[in-house]
């Protein structure tokens, strides 16, 4: 016979409180951010490039401080990187459609290795971006890149792609409009007031 003093699980599971919400770390993400010193420029021909005199903007995190600041854009930078997506045209676009598709997938696996960082970043600014939803769309269109041939054998690539978006686009948002272009084998050129963390 159960003592009296030994409660049933029942009444312990109706006395049982909550604990406290899980603690979110943002460790990786604020380590990423102080190694590029919080500030950032363009990403051009495989390296960060800040030019000078430029107008910064800065990103503020969800509690209104300061995350990080990125420069503006002028029209030389946007010649510049398009200048820059032109040269890599020409070695893209010679990639056969299973060379693409290959080049696209292992972008998913670039992405997991740095997910967490990605997803720490989204928490930091409140946005949402699922790093899930991106693998899930860069092998939607890598299938693009190994089926071009075979279902639009006469296309050809023709030249660069310019994407202008605006200063609150997401990086979901604009993977959307950046790899339709990669996978049918133009390169592209991303032209925003800010550079893009998300």
């Amino acid at each position: 016979m159960a003592d009296s003093t030994n409660k049933t699980v029942y009444e312990i599971f109706q006395s049982m409180e909550q604990g406290p919400p899980a603690a979110t770390s943002t460790a990786t993400a604020q380590a990423w951010l102080d190694h590029h010193s919080c500030s950032f420029g363009f990403f051009m021909d495989g390296k960060f490039v800040r030019p000078e005199n430029r107008q910064n903007l800065s990103l503020a995190d969800s509690k209104g401080g300061v995350l990080c600041t990125t420069v503006c854009a002028e029209d030389s930078d946007i010649s510049q990187c398009a200048s820059s997506a032109a040269t890599g045209y020409t070695s893209w676009s010679n990639l056969t459609c299973s060379q693409r598709s290959k080049v696209l997938l292992r972008l998913v696996s670039v992405l997991g290795l740095h997910g967490q960082c990605l997803s720490e970043l989204c928490a930091l600014c409140e946005t949402t971006c699922s790093p899930s939803a991106l693998v899930r769309l860069l092998q939607y269109y890598s299938s693009w890149a190994q089926l071009r041939d075979t279902l639009i054998p006469s296309w050809t690539p023709v030249g660069v792609v310019v994407v202008v978006s605006s200063d609150d686009c997401s990086l979901y948002s604009l993977m959307l409009k950046v790899l339709p272009a990669l996978a049918m084998g133009k390169t592209h050129t991303s032209v925003s007031q800010i550079a893009f963390l998300f």
